[in-house]
């Protein structure tokens, strides 16, 4: 535990498991914490961060962008919204993933972009579980907030 928002696995083999991340999207519902997060890799010198993110409520994180070069979402629970910015933070476009596959009308499962781009990511559903990947390492004074 890095945090009340932030925890890190200590093998190298990293195994989690749902009732893992349900149980912790518990507590953060319980503390009232939105937003936490299952990091996969050891710390934040890696050069892959992998991270399960847990919405226990619908959130909206950004505009945002980093110094790397790209980042990943995959949607593991619930529905998320990406959403491309300009520099005054207007929304250029928006993409979907769902992990409800019986409606795929512009419903995708994984999306990569730059990191380097503004970007909004939004929860449209409480609950909401989905991995990031980026690369590392992370350092607070790469990411730009609009």
């Amino acid at each position: 535990k890095k945090n009340n928002r932030v925890f890190y696995l200590k093998d190298s083999l990293s195994l989690v498991s749902y009732q893992v991340i349900m149980i912790i999207k518990e507590i953060a519902k319980v503390r009232k914490i939105p937003i936490c997060r299952i990091c996969i890799h050891k710390n934040d010198n890696e050069i892959i961060h992998e991270m399960i993110m847990i919405h226990s409520v619908k959130t909206s994180v950004g505009p945002l962008r980093q110094k790397k070069q790209s980042i990943s979402y995959h949607i593991i629970n619930g529905k998320l919204k990406l959403s491309q910015c300009d520099r005054k933070g207007k929304i250029l476009n928006s993409y979907i993933l769902d992990n409800n596959h019986l409606d795929n009308t512009q419903k995708y499962i994984s999306i990569r972009m730059k990191a380097n781009l503004f970007r909004k990511v939004q929860s449209l559903s409480d609950d909401t579980v989905f991995l990031e990947i980026a690369n590392g390492p992370f350092k607070d004074k790469d990411t730009e907030w609009l």
